[in-house]
């Protein structure tokens, strides 16, 4: 990527992903990689008026040293100040920017999974205020991909970064005259459609398609998203370049049915292929996977809230990541190729008044609390959505991997 391109990226970063404001603070994160990026970030952030930008850019080698090497013991440990700093990000307002794409992604494909278990509860626990204050959008934060050649490998079949990211390019919009202007566009868009799905007052969603027969009951008091996020402090951010979805959160106390997974999800730093799920009463009582279901098994003893979704969100085949016709082994991009449903935590910004809500308040009134969130990509383009209203009156959402008419 040219260095003006690099600057147009991380220019649509700073202004739109994460609306950074003037006297903002800024933390970097992603991998030692990513560093070149990292300072044209801060470049960029400084000259937009950041009173502060630092980094967290950790090779994942330690994490992998120490799970594999560590005493046992040692294993949930974090010292003090790790704890004080997620909550001082929380405090003194900053703005995170997570960069994904690894040199070494297969890195944790042969690790012991009961103690990278043990390591990530305790590193979720650590993370506590900052995952807390994100999932109820009281901090702005932004996912966004750096392409690497080993990602480039994965994806394409031939380790160039540059190749991967003359793909991102059109996805990112980087080729549009004013990409910040066609993102802004994009978003309000995303909430044009969130309105239309507001309009109709679902009360249940009905997912089916090949291996998929899904009932997803909806809250009263959630509300649908996409796009951008707005902050108390009135500032609205987009959490995800690229973002295609509208979201809400469900009731995780009545989803019933199967879900067949469409594409591959990394789980603990591996990926399962092939996955299905089978929903009774809410909670996931059976499962399975092509590649991976162990992975799934210690996903669920983490947190067996994990069981059960945090979030459901609509995604169509108008999709450029859907057009290009790729697996991207990224989350950030394949959840925005496709429906999916999220096992684990509910964001509380999607529920009235959720976000000045305890986490047991939230929980009783049906958004699933838990330290984990992970996305499942159950569309594709054989996949039907059916809104219900309270009077069971049908309304046509998707068919055939296609928003209807009345919600593009």
């Amino acid at each position: 990527m040219d260095k003006a391109s690099q600057l147009a990226y991380a220019d649509l970063l700073l202004r739109v992903g994460l609306n950074l404001q003037p006297g903002q603070n800024l933390m970097i994160g992603g991998e030692p990689v990513h560093w070149d990026f990292a300072n044209v970030l801060a470049e960029q952030a400084y000259a937009l008026g950041a009173r502060y930008v630092d980094t967290m850019l950790v090779h994942p080698a330690f994490t992998k040293m120490r799970i594999q090497h560590s005493p046992e013991e040692h294993l949930s440990y974090f010292p003090s100040y790790a704890e004080a700093k997620f909550q001082g990000m929380v405090d003194e307002d900053f703005a995170s920017l997570r960069l994904e794409g690894s040199a070494f992604p297969d890195l944790f494909a042969d690790i012991d999974q009961d103690r990278n278990a043990t390591l990530t509860k305790a590193r979720n626990g650590v993370l506590g205020p900052f995952r807390s204050a994100a999932m109820s959008g009281k901090v702005a934060w932004c996912v966004a991909g750096v392409p690497t050649d080993a990602w480039a490998e994965s994806v394409l079949g031939k380790a160039s970064a540059d190749a991967l990211w003359e793909e991102l390019i059109p996805i990112l919009r980087l080729d549009q005259e004013d990409p910040v202007a066609t993102w802004e566009g994009l978003a309000a868009a995303l909430l044009r459609r969130s309105t239309c799905l507001n309009e109709q007052h679902l009360v249940r969603l009905h997912f089916e398609g090949p291996g998929t027969d899904l009932s997803v009951s909806l809250l009263a008091k959630a509300s649908w998203c996409g796009g951008s996020i707005v902050r108390p402090s009135g500032e609205a951010f987009v959490p995800n370049l690229p973002t295609e979805e509208v979201f809400t959160s469900p009731d995780y106390r009545l989803t019933t049915g199967r879900a067949r997974v469409t594409r591959p999800v990394e789980v603990l730093g591996g990926e399962v292929v092939g996955a299905w799920f089978e929903f009774v009463d809410g909670r996931v009582v059976d499962f399975g996977a092509d590649e991976g279901r162990s992975r799934l098994e210690t996903f669920f003893d983490i947190d067996p809230r994990a069981r059960s979704l945090g979030e459901i969100a609509l995604v169509d085949g108008s999709s450029p990541i859907f057009k290009s016709g790729h697996i991207f082994h990224s989350i950030l991009f394949d959840e925005n190729a496709a429906c999916h449903m999220a096992l684990g935590s509910s964001y509380a910004d999607t529920y009235e008044n959720g976000g000045e809500m305890s986490e047991d308040a939230r929980y009783e009134a049906g958004l699933n609390q838990s330290i984990l969130h992970t996305d499942f990509m159950i569309g594709s383009e054989e996949i039907t959505v059916t809104g219900y209203t309270a009077d069971e009156e049908a309304v046509s959402v998707i068919e055939a991997g296609r928003f209807c008419d009345a919600f593009r």
